[in-house]
Formats: structure tokens, sequence, C-alpha cells
């Protein structure tokens, strides 16, 4: 899971950004419901946004002030083998179409 403070300054308490008082408003627990680690976390350069990548390979964008994910990006190896084999099947109907093999 993942936990939001405010640092030494502000006493280690929750920032006062945030538009949610609870976790339970959020989705900081994804990472628990995936049964995931997040390995590596970026705030974006503006500070509206930060992303974390688990241990899946999974990439998530999370809203830095609500803490709702506004975006998961699968980068696993498993999801780029069925783009492939997607994009073969295409390519083969593509090349019947060219050679009338196949009728639109």
């Amino acid at each position: 899971m993942v936990e939001y403070w405010s640092g030494a300054k502000g006493e280690y308490n929750l920032p006062r950004n945030i538009s949610w008082e609870y976790k339970t408003e959020t989705d900081l627990y994804a990472f628990v419901k995936e049964k995931q680690v997040p390995k590596c976390l970026k705030i974006s350069p503006d500070g509206r946004t930060w992303a974390a990548v688990s241990s899946d390979r999974c990439i998530y964008i999370f809203d830095l002030r609500t803490a709702k994910i506004t975006k998961k990006l699968d980068e696993s190896l498993h999801f780029y083998q069925e783009i492939g084999k997607d994009l073969k099947y295409v390519y083969s109907l593509k090349v019947q179409i060219q050679h009338n093999q196949l009728e639109v």
C-alpha cells in the first residue's frame, strides 16, 4: 500500500492539498488488491500526478489530489505477446484482401 505524508515540517500528517480524509476513499489499496508491490514511484513536475510501477510490470497513474487511478498501463511481456498475435491476424487478413482471397 502507498501512504501520503506531509513530511517533517507538517509533522507527518496528511497533506493539506488532498481531497480525501480516509484511504478507503482512494485507490491507494490498488497494490494490495492486485497482490503487487510498488517498485518505483515518481511525482510529475507539475505536482498533479504520480506514477508507480508494480512488480507485475504495470504502471499506475494517480491523481495526487484525489489518490484515484487515472490510468493503468500494462507493460508486461504477456500483454505484448497478445498484441503481437492480434497484429499477425490483422496483417494476414490485409494480405488476403489485397490478393482478393477474402471479400470484405
